[in-house]
């Protein structure tokens, strides 16, 4: 993780926030989002490429330097790179490598921070 005080630089290398060397998965694509008013980050799990789960972590310090996994698997069916925002209440998402074939992209409603998802067809540009 690298910080600054001002968006050019300089930025300095804090380290690793979230250390998963010991957990037999790896992660990546990290996306914060503000659910129920505290700030969390979404992370990739997965132990086999592109058969990904998305795992809820939360910060153990107000500077963000040090985060925890609090949930290896928030998403019921797979996909990576989960990016939601909460409508109303109702969190609307999407995944990437979704489907039995890891092909598509999945769309996840739900209410809460578990979720039913479905395979959607892939986008393409």
């Amino acid at each position: 993780m690298n910080t600054a005080s001002d968006p050019t630089g300089p930025w300095n290398d804090q380290g690793v926030c979230l250390d998963v060397s010991g957990e037999p998965w790896h992660t990546g694509d990290p996306n914060l989002q503000i659910v129920n008013g505290e700030l969390q980050m979404f992370i990739d799990n997965s132990e086999q490429h592109p058969n990904y789960r998305i795992a809820r972590c939360t910060p153990d310090s107000s500077d963000l330097l040090s985060w925890s996994v609090e949930d290896e698997q928030v998403t019921f069916q797979g996909g990576g790179d989960f990016d939601f925002q909460d409508v109303d209440g109702q969190i609307k998402g999407f995944v990437e490598f979704a489907g039995n074939d890891a092909q598509g992209i999945g769309y996840f409603e739900e209410t809460h921070m578990t979720s039913k998802g479905y395979r959607v067809p892939m986008c393409s540009l």
